[in-house]
């Protein structure tokens, strides 16, 4: 009997339980979120046959994410309202999945998340997913802007066949504002990929760089410099603090629109000495292994990927108790949760953390255990590929041409 010889062209078959390889696109407004938050699962998708297409704003990360496989398209949108601007991303993102013809379009961020999907619908993409990684209000200057923040999220869920988000606390409060039908909603926490958290020899080496003495403790925080990630809070917690532990350093990680005025504010406050603001760093992962404890004084998150990877390094933890912050640390067990916007609250905590040097290391260590065992980047990944083989088994959303 004659064998027939396999289709190269055809796509290779499904894994058990696994959805058959397709055609998979993703927005998001800059290439950053793609590379922070996704790279872990686009190297799932291209392991299984899937082909990965992103659409972004191309930058430093870009030559990153093809290097994962993934093919990136420069379709520029700005990360602010801008109508005549937010018009042009429209037609570029319609006129590239006309192209692309993906079977599916995932979603990520507010602007990018309404966009894409427009776009999406527009160009009959038979299934649609968005994940909604902090609610957008959050970021609203004012009461009007919240509302309207509100009205244009709850108009945008109905062109997604499913919504996720990425922590319990953020599902809480989308139900809360009705953001979302709860039928279409589901959360899958993010997790990390600890191969890529190596520990160094020698972990105080890079925070020794920066001319700080091995006796000298070290608070430090990572996050782009911006109103969200509260570092004003910080840099005013930190006279009280000095105060009563005076051998202490305070290193603030990453870059962005606040870095001047922080650094006017360390000058007023008569602290700038003990304060170091870095910049964008790509040995964060090392200066970050030099901290003795790690402080995220947001004013809101939607789970806090920088908590993960202080606990990837046994850090104990001091954090606004706000939003996905609560589903990661475990109040007095793994960190220590506070107020927002309070900053005597805030010295408070980090100087009963810094005085006590075995409850810091028993907290690092019990939020290492907890990442390992719920926060793991292969978790998340099988939870959102039985989701992708859901939405694909399904009919289409959108008829097709």
């Amino acid at each position: 009997m004659s064998r027939v010889s396999p289709d190269p062209s055809a796509p290779p078959p499904a894994r058990p339980g696994r959805p058959t390889p397709c055609v998979t696109a993703h927005i998001t407004t800059i290439d950053m979120t793609a590379w922070c938050f996704l790279r872990s699962w686009f190297a799932a998708l291209v392991e299984d046959g899937h082909e990965v297409h992103l659409l972004t704003t191309r930058g430093p990360f870009t030559q990153r994410l093809k290097d994962l496989g993934v093919t990136v398209h420069d379709v520029p949108i700005a990360r602010r309202i801008d109508p005549v601007r937010d018009l042009i991303s429209l037609w570029r993102l319609y006129r590239a999945l006309r192209r692309i013809r993906p079977a599916i379009v995932h979603t990520h961020t507010s602007k990018a998340g309404f966009l894409g999907r427009l776009a999406a619908r527009l160009a009959s993409v038979p299934h649609v997913l968005h994940t909604m990684h902090e609610p957008p209000h959050n970021a609203a200057g004012g009461p009007l802007t919240r509302i309207l923040y509100i009205w244009i999220e709850r108009l945008a869920a109905h062109l997604a066949d499913r919504i996720v988000t990425v922590s319990y606390a953020n599902e809480k409060e989308i139900e809360r504002q009705r953001l979302v039908d709860r039928k279409h909603l589901t959360v899958i926490r993010e997790g990390l990929d600890l191969a890529r958290y190596p520990r160094a020899t020698d972990p105080r080496a890079a925070v020794r760089a920066l001319g700080i003495a091995d006796d000298v403790l070290v608070v430090g925080t990572v996050g782009r410099l911006e109103q969200a990630k509260g570092h004003e809070w910080l840099l005013k917690s930190a006279p009280a603090v000095l105060a009563q532990v005076p051998n202490v350093h305070f290193i603030i990680i990453g870059g962005g629109p606040f870095a001047a005025p922080l650094s006017a504010m360390a000058t007023e406050l008569g602290i700038s000495d003990h304060v170091t603001l870095t910049g964008y760093r790509e040995d964060m992962l090392a200066l970050l292994q030099g901290f003795d404890l790690f402080v995220l004084p947001s004013l809101w998150e939607g789970l806090g990927i920088v908590l993960l990877e202080a606990m990837a390094y046994e850090k104990a933890i001091v954090a606004s108790r706000v939003g996905g912050v609560t589903d990661v640390v475990v109040e007095e067990q793994t960190g220590i949760l506070i107020p927002p916007r309070d900053p005597r609250a805030l010295s408070k905590s980090i100087v009963r953390m810094l005085r006590d040097p075995s409850r810091r290391e028993e907290m690092g260590r019990a939020g290492y255990e907890r990442l390992t065992r719920v926060f793991r980047d292969d978790l998340a990944n099988e939870r959102m590929m039985t989701l992708y083989q859901r939405i694909l088994e399904s009919p289409p959303s959108t008829p097709q041409p």
